[in-house]
């Protein structure tokens, strides 16, 4: 279990302050009826053609996504 996350060269980083131990209902927990499944490929030119307007900050946002 990762508990914290630090990325240096970003100055950013995460730890958690608290765990708990929760049952999830297993009829939350189904996949979505819409949409349509995709690679990485494709994945990868989605998130570039929606950042694409967002200019140089767009290489932070990816990699916020990557996360």
């Amino acid at each position: 279990m990762i508990l914290g996350v630090a990325v240096p060269h970003e100055n950013v980083t995460w730890f958690a302050t608290k765990v708990t131990n929760t049952s999830i209902d297993k009829k939350t927990l189904v996949p979505p009826k819409t949409g349509k499944e995709i690679n990485n490929k494709q994945l990868k030119e989605e998130i570039l053609k929606a950042t694409s307007t967002h200019g140089d900050y767009s290489i932070v946002e990816l990699k916020g996504l990557v996360l």
